[in-house]
């Protein structure tokens, strides 16, 4: 794995030491995290002046589980590190959030590709994390992340995408949601959600929609704590998990 430029000069060993400082390279474990520690992914933040290294990583049975397969539900944590001469420091650990019940598999993070602008030239981390019913289908939940000091704290937490399998037998009902965000004379970014809904079915491995349908517009805006929705419908439940599930 390949860390990003501006902190190309570092190993995967440095950055786990940053972490853990009592990580053992020779076994890859560490007696504070409790037991094997393994970086999964490392994205750069660029936030205001400072040029941030974000580091998604397992510990404990989660690092264990072939490593993160398919068939898990795991626990992924973040650090954020920083540079301070030739080496790395630690700046804050977060974790992203887990799912209901419902989540039976899956879990693994991963760093969204849009940058979430906050007020002024602050960004958000954004990451998704999809989780699976089995048969039934799943779901995909965004979830931002801001560093205040040396805190990393979750502002944003919701449903990306919501789908029902049809299981072969009819199209899979798909309520996806398109993210946007409007700047304030004062105050943090809005975050606007339009909500859509569609059937969706499978050719040769390729995801084929229908005309969408306009389900919801939702607003949230930020409190001084978190985002809270302020305007617009809930996101609707995927029909097809009543008629084919019986939820």
């Amino acid at each position: 794995m390949l860390l990003p430029h501006s902190f190309a000069e570092f190993t995967l060993c440095d950055v786990l030491v940053a972490i853990f400082p009592d990580f053992d390279t020779s076994v890859e474990r560490s007696a504070a995290a409790g037991g094997t520690v393994r970086v999964d992914r490392v994205r750069q933040w660029v936030l205001s002046a400072r040029t941030l290294l974000v580091v998604a990583h397992y510990i404990g049975e989660d690092a264990d589980a072939e490593f993160v397969c398919g068939g898990c539900r795991v626990n992924p944590r973040l650090a954020v590190l920083e540079r301070s001469g030739t080496a790395l420091t630690l700046v804050a650990r977060g974790t992203v959030p887990g799912w209901d019940p419902d989540g039976l598999l899956y879990g693994r993070t991963e760093f969204d590709s849009r940058s979430y602008s906050f007020q002024g030239d602050e960004t958000l981390l954004g990451m998704r994390t999809p989780w699976s019913y089995g048969m039934m289908g799943g779901t995909t939940r965004l979830s931002l992340f801001r560093l205040e000091g040396t805190q990393l704290s979750l502002v944003f937490d919701d449903r990306l995408e919501w789908v029902a399998s049809g299981m072969g037998l009819e199209d899979d009902d798909v309520v996806s949601v398109a993210v946007s965000q409007q700047r304030r004379a004062s105050g943090p970014d809005d975050i606007v959600l339009t909500v859509h809904q569609a059937r969706c079915r499978w050719e040769e491995y390729k995801r084929v929609c229908g005309p969408k349908k306009l389900a919801a517009q939702q607003r949230w805006r930020f409190d001084s704590k978190q985002y809270r929705q302020i305007s617009g419908k809930p996101m609707p439940m995927p029909q097809l998990f009543r008629t084919r599930w019986g939820w």
